[in-house]
C-alpha cells in the first residue's frame, strides 16, 4: 500500500517565489516535511491560500489562513481540497493518508476522505505544538 502524507503550510516563508516544498520555513513545517520524506510514499502540503500544493509548484509568498476564513469557507475549502486529491491520486491506487496539519485542516476534510474509502492516520492528533515538536524528534533520529 502507498502511504501519502498531507502537511500543514506555516505562516513563516521565504520573502521569494519558491517551491512550495521550500518556501515555509517555520521549524514544525520542515520538521514536518523531514519526517514525510523519510517515511512516505509522497506528500502534499495543505495551504490555506492554494489549497492542495504539489512539493515542487513554485508560489510567490502570502499571508492568508484558515484563520481568516468562516466555517462556511474552511469547508468550501475542504471540499475543494478533497476534490484536487482525489484528481491527483490514481483511480484504483491503493493509498493510505497520513495527515500531519491540526484540527482546522482536517475537521471537514478528514471525513471527506474517509467517505471516499481513503484509510486515514492523523499520528499527531491530540498533541500540542511543544509535543509535536518533541515526536517529530523522536520520529525523525534528530
Amino acid at each position: 500500500m502507498k502511504t501519502i502524507a498531507l502537511i500543514g503550510c506555516a505562516k513563516n516563508k521565504l520573502n521569494t517565489k519558491s517551491k512550495s516544498k521550500d518556501i515555509y520555513t517555520g521549524d514544525l513545517f520542515k520538521k514536518s516535511k523531514t519526517h514525510v520524506e523519510k517515511h512516505h510514499d509522497g506528500f502534499f502540503i495543505l495551504s490555506a491560500l492554494h489549497g492542495l500544493l504539489e512539493p515542487e509548484k513554485e508560489i510567490e509568498p502570502y499571508d492568508y489562513t484558515l484563520n481568516d476564513l468562516t466555517k462556511k469557507q474552511i469547508e468550501e475549502w475542504s471540499e475543494s481540497v478533497h476534490k484536487q486529491l482525489l484528481s491527483a491520486i490514481k483511480e484504483g491506487e491503493n493509498v493510505e493518508l497520513f495527515i500531519y496539519a491540526g484540527d482546522k485542516y482536517r475537521k471537514f476534510l478528514l471525513p471527506l476522505l474517509e467517505k471516499s474509502g481513503f484509510k486515514v492516520s492523523v499520528p499527531l492528533k491530540g498533541l500540542g505544538i511543544g509535543q509535536q515538536l518533541a515526536w517529530f524528534k523522536d520520529n525523525i533520529g534528530e
